[in-house]
């Protein structure tokens, strides 16, 4: 659970870290877990020159669907999003890139007003020359967040350098760099502006993705939009017959938003016809 002194610093940053939220122990278990799942997802084969990614990583494997069960994550999302957080997918990376130029996962004025996080376990060190997430303080809230639309823009185009409309490389962007090791877990608004320079090679890390619970038609045309409708509205199998209480809290508003948008769909047929 996050003291009041870390709460009231994602709040106003957008990003907090907790250190050894995982132990050694812990953390060898996970590691192991993740090597073999994507090992598995590649057929045993070696690992291409374009590294891997692997969605629904987590549900596919109990010990690490375990880490969203734990306290350190579970009370932290709750602290942050509300009692009633879904569960919004899960992926593990291997990366090749050097660099992964300036963005926010959701962007635009909109997207903020829906909050969403995600929380990244590295499984191997980083540090501010070795591939370090870094995220600009407090550019999750407006009217900052659109101040800095021009790096949304050069993420989404040629990534050039100087950024148009800003007129400086990515690199010297005014920003932190989140040292991590593993065991230690990096929490973030999904509409924080981020970036990763002076990567290295097997680059490994797992994000899991929550948000708070849809009340809005929009919210739900969001979460569409982002995990795709089967992604969103129908858990991994894992989940849905899991017999734990905290994932069962996680999918059941899904569930409601599901019927909710299933209602409308109806309403707007008949009216329709």
């Amino acid at each position: 659970m996050l003291s009041c002194g870390q709460k009231s610093h994602f709040d106003t940053f957008g990003f907090v870290v907790v250190r050894q939220a995982f132990s050694e122990m812990e953390m060898n278990v996970i590691t192991k877990a993740f090597d073999n799942v994507l090992l598995q997802d590649r057929d045993g084969s070696p690992l291409s020159e374009t590294g891997q990614s692997v969605w629904a990583v987590v549900e596919k494997a109990p010990d690490l669907i375990r880490m969203v069960e734990n306290d350190k994550v579970f009370d932290t999302v709750k602290q942050i999003l509300g009692p009633n957080f879904i569960w919004a997918g899960s992926e593990g990376n291997i990366t090749s890139h050097k660099q992964h130029y300036w963005h926010a996962d959701r962007p635009g004025d909109q997207e903020i007003k829906y909050p969403r996080l995600k929380a990244i376990v590295y499984l191997d060190k980083t540090s501010v020359k070795r591939g370090a997430l870094r995220v600009i303080p407090g550019s999750h809230k407006l009217p900052f967040h659109t101040d800095l639309w021009p790096l949304q823009a050069n993420h989404d185009r040629q990534k050039k350098n100087p950024i148009p409309g800003l007129g400086i490389n990515s690199k010297d962007v005014p920003s932190i760099s989140l040292e991590s090791s593993p065991g230690d877990l990096v929490f973030f608004s999904q509409s924080l502006f981020h970036a990763v320079f002076d990567s290295f090679p097997n680059r490994r890390y797992i994000a899991l993705k929550f948000a708070a619970e849809p009340s809005t038609h929009y919210e739900i045309g969001s979460l569409i939009k982002h995990s795709g409708y089967k992604s969103i509205f129908e858990p991994h199998p894992s989940f849905t017959s899991s017999k734990s209480s905290r994932i069962h809290s996680m999918i059941r508003p899904l569930r409601e938003a599901k019927v909710r948008t299933l209602l409308r769909t109806l309403k707007q047929n008949t009216e329709e016809n």
